[in-house]
């Protein structure tokens, strides 16, 4: 004959059941919670961690530039003294050093070899660039306006070339009389194509006639 139970202990049974299963899944999600937790935290304590490297690396930076802005304002007064009454004009472009040497300072009307009484200028140009900034890398850049070519037409087809060759005159006196390293310094060609001043009147175009050496300390 079955042994019948109580009711009651039915119930007690039932409880014991689900509050098992209850409390079971709650320390299972506590479990996974915690451990969701201590992954969060890993993960802002590498993100701090990157966050300071940053800061340091930028710090270092800043510092560097600090350091370079005396070396490039003494620069800049040595030649703007040097070069005064040329009509060239020395400044900076953020750690850049930035001469720009208008054409008849240092060529003849349609000419591109180098004026003898250029020559003088370059060398103390290419003195500081040496005492200076003996790593940096450096562009020569020539300039034009947008007057075809007359007199040299059988030579250039258009004043790219000629804004290249002029720019080649002034990196070969800086490399074989200026004594600068011939593997840091390069040249670019510009033509017409980057005025500073309008070619509608003669005094702007003589203003985009021009030569710059660009010291890149930085690299560019």
């Amino acid at each position: 004959m079955p042994i019948k139970y109580p009711s009651s202990v039915f119930l007690t049974a039932c409880i014991v059941v689900v509050g098992g299963m209850f409390f079971g899944g709650c320390a299972g999600q506590k479990k996974d919670l915690e451990q969701e937790l201590a992954q969060r935290d890993q993960t802002v304590q590498e993100l701090q961690k990157q966050n300071e490297e940053l800061q340091a690396q930028l710090a270092q930076k800043g510092a560097a530039a600090t350091e370079e802005s005396p070396m490039l304002e003494e620069s800049k007064r040595t030649l703007s003294a040097a070069l005064e009454g040329t009509g060239a004009d020395v400044g900076t472009s953020g750690n850049n050093l930035v001469i720009s040497l208008p054409s008849i300072m240092l060529f003849g009307s349609g000419e591109y070899k180098l004026k003898e009484k250029a020559k003088k200028h370059l060398s103390k140009i290419a003195a500081v660039l040496r005492n200076n900034f003996p790593t940096a890398t450096i562009r020569v850049e020539g300039y034009t306006d947008n007057q075809p070519i007359q007199k040299l037409k059988d030579k250039f087809e258009s004043n790219w070339e000629l804004s290249a060759a002029r720019a080649t005159s002034v990196l070969r006196y800086l490399v074989n009389q200026g004594h600068i390293d011939p593997s840091r310094i390069y040249l670019a060609g510009f033509g017409e194509y980057h005025p500073v001043a309008s070619n509608n009147t003669a005094t702007g175009r003589a203003k985009n006639r021009r030569v710059g050496i660009v010291v890149l300390t930085k690299g560019d």
